[in-house]
């Protein structure tokens, strides 16, 4: 058997490792200033880790994945709503729920920092393009379900719908790159939703 592992340890390399990665990137992050951070050796981050891509994900997997179930349980919820239903209510729905997904990044506002600002090299370099695919199928689904012209007739095509949704969580999770207050952020976002709201109205019904 081998030896148990020392109460804490685990705790204190993430805390340490999260410093590291948000002054250094991951590329930048070294595992021995980590361990020594943390009162430890690289070894024992290697047998709770595997290796440095294994410290980040173990940082930032809850609240990426968190985010992308939120999204996708919202949506989903709305595509089980009849298409009456979803013409009818689509930014009343929008409105409702938005404010959920901005409070879950303010409650995860480090791990989404490392997310976005310091993910090159490691698997979630392209978070916000996995995030943005689960939101452009969501519109893909709505102009289907409801009847929607918008593809058909030219006006959005798959990569219009991908880039719309691109644009959207980028600017999003930028109140996270520039620390931006909770208050502020609130502020901000309630202006580009107008912004959008206004761009899809004219793809949706010109």
């Amino acid at each position: 058997m081998g030896k148990p592992q020392v109460a804490g340890v685990y705790e204190k390399i993430l805390e340490c490792a999260k410093k590291e990665f948000l002054e250094k990137g991951f590329e930048g992050a070294s595992l021995r200033a980590i361990a020594q951070d943390a009162g430890t050796s690289t070894n024992s981050i290697y047998v709770r880790f595997q290796d440095k891509v294994g410290v980040f994900e173990a940082l930032v997997q809850p609240a990426a994945d968190g985010l992308k179930e939120l999204v996708r349980t919202r949506q989903n919820a709305f595509g089980a709503m009849s298409p009456q239903d979803q013409s009818a209510q689509v930014m009343e729905y929008s409105d409702q729920h938005f404010p959920d997904i901005l409070t879950y990044i303010y409650n995860n506002f480090a791990e989404f920092k490392l997310l976005v600002s310091c993910s090159y090299g490691t698997p979630y370099a392209n978070f916000i393009h996995d995030l943005s695919t689960i939101d452009a199928e969501c519109y893909r689904n709505y102009i289907e379900a409801t009847g929607n012209d918008a593809l058909s007739s030219g006006r959005a095509s798959e990569n219009l719908l991908h880039l719309l949704s691109s644009g959207f969580y980028s600017s999003l999770l930028e109140l996270v790159v520039h620390n931006i207050s909770r208050e502020e952020a609130e502020k901000d976002m309630a202006r580009l939703r107008r912004f959008y709201a206004i761009g899809w109205e004219h793809i949706l019904h010109p």
